[in-house]
């Protein structure tokens, strides 16, 4: 059954940033157009959906955003996952405006009943901007249920920025969001995710996004979606030498905008372990 094979999907994290905003995704999520929230397995649930997090084990990752140097000077992102507990930090510098970003993030999950899970993320946001400097806390809260079978159906939902430091002046974006997903298998091998997103901002719009991911033989993945930003594309590698059969998995999506004028962005990462 391909509710087991799910068990090989990826386990990738990063960060993307839009001038003083910030939004946390993974590079499996892009290559599904970020509509997975429903269903995220390994260190990635600390960015997309913490209920993930519950029962998760021992796992890392590292990843790149944007491996042609065009939206930042430098980039990096580490995760580490034990237990029902992840840790994770990314430090990058934004190409255009010069801004340097320094966010730690530490997240649980929890077993609430069977098949119904939640989980919590605190966001420490440092932001150095043209010499001045904000500090900020937030956090992501998430629920996930997964109905039991026969039913291949699954849902999940994560506020964003609800809880969070109100005190202290900056600019760094933490207007509340919400997103609903839910996830469908409707054939065997075959994960069919669907979501709608909102953030509570001025001109912000209702947003809705899908994606599909196709497990191959000896756990391939590759997968497709499409959402505000434009159409995205990925594949993911496990990596074997001869009898050594679980070496870690290596993700690569590209991001193709609507706009023929933006450039096309690439993502990598590497990651191991977790579920």
């Amino acid at each position: 059954m391909f509710r087991k094979s799910l068990l090989f999907l990826p386990v990738f994290v990063l960060l993307l940033t839009f001038a003083s905003a910030f939004e946390l995704h993974g590079v499996h999520s892009i290559g599904m157009g970020e509509s997975n929230a429903a269903l995220v397995l390994g260190g990635e649930a600390l960015f997309i959906n913490p209920a993930f997090l519950a029962n998760q084990g021992f796992g890392f990752g590292k990843q790149y955003l944007d491996t042609n140097d065009q939206s930042f000077t430098e980039y990096t992102q580490d995760f580490f996952s034990y237990g029902s507990s992840a840790f994770g930090a990314v430090n990058y510098t934004d190409i255009n405006s010069g801004d340097k970003y320094n966010i730690n993030l530490a997240g649980f999950g929890f077993q609430m009943s069977k098949g119904v899970k939640w989980g919590a993320v605190v966001e420490n946001i440092n932001l150095n901007s043209g010499g001045t400097i904000s500090n900020i806390w937030t956090t992501k809260v998430g629920v996930s249920y997964i109905l039991p079978p026969p039913a291949k159906i699954f849902w999940g939902i994560t506020l964003e920025h609800l809880f969070k430091e109100t005190s202290s002046q900056t600019t760094i974006d933490v207007s509340p969001q919400f997103v609903f997903s839910v996830g469908l298998i409707p054939m065997e091998k075959i994960l069919w995710t669907h979501s709608i997103d909102y953030k509570r901002k001025a001109g912000e719009k209702i947003h809705y996004a899908t994606g599909i991911a196709l497990l191959l033989d000896r756990n391939l993945v590759i997968s497709g979606g499409i959402n505000q930003h434009g159409y995205s594309a990925g594949i993911e590698l496990p990596i074997s030498f001869g009898k050594l059969s679980n070496l870690g998995k290596i993700n690569y999506t590209v991001l193709m905008p609507y706009n023929i004028s933006k450039e096309v962005k690439y993502y990598f990462s590497y990651s191991y372990g977790g579920k």
